[in-house]
């Protein structure tokens, strides 16, 4: 945005007097120091980004945990029910009648 109102600056200048030196370093100045700033924000993102992503994977590896414990934890649970209804259905006695 600067640097066209620099060229700006520039190509008027042979029309009329021209920026002084001053001028166009200080405009020349201000679009570089909007390029860094605009670098730097780039360099927050990519940041903020990656710690984001290793988050993720790093919950994406405990969700495959959890969704691994937790379905050994239903079989052994199914297991025990099943056993314990077997077990139930063999100790039932049966009364004579009278």
């Amino acid at each position: 945005m600067l640097l066209s109102a620099l060229l700006g600056l520039l190509a008027s200048g042979c029309a009329s007097t021209g920026p002084s030196f001053g001028d166009t370093v200080m405009a020349e100045g201000n679009a570089v120091a909007d390029i860094g700033e605009q670098w730097e924000e780039g360099q927050a993102l990519i940041r903020k980004g990656n710690k984001k992503v290793s988050k993720g994977n790093d919950q994406i590896s405990e969700g495959k945990e959890n969704l691994a414990d937790g379905t050994s934890m239903v079989k052994s649970g199914e297991k025990l029910v099943r056993d314990a209804e077997k077990k139930y259905e063999q100790s039932r006695v049966v009364l004579p009648a009278k």
